[in-house]
């Protein structure tokens, strides 16, 4: 879906620039195609600069839902 009324902008602009965004989304969905970008997920996360983004994988003994610790 694409949109850019007020208030809504799909897909969100600056996803292919965002590891925290790209990355799941090329796990869960790699041949899913950007409707603007026109290329996959996994193509925009293999063409990211992973250098200049660093992630750190959370595991589940890292964190809890309900905040305790």
């Amino acid at each position: 879906m694409v949109s850019d009324e007020p208030g809504l902008v799909l897909p969100r602009p600056d996803l292919a620039r965002r590891a925290y965004m790209l990355k799941p989304l090329a796990d869960l969905a790699p041949q899913l195609v950007h409707p603007t970008l026109r290329r996959t997920m996994l193509e925009l996360w293999n063409a990211f600069d992973g250098e200049a983004h660093q992630m750190t994988p959370l595991h589940d003994s890292d964190w809890r839902a309900d905040g305790a610790q």
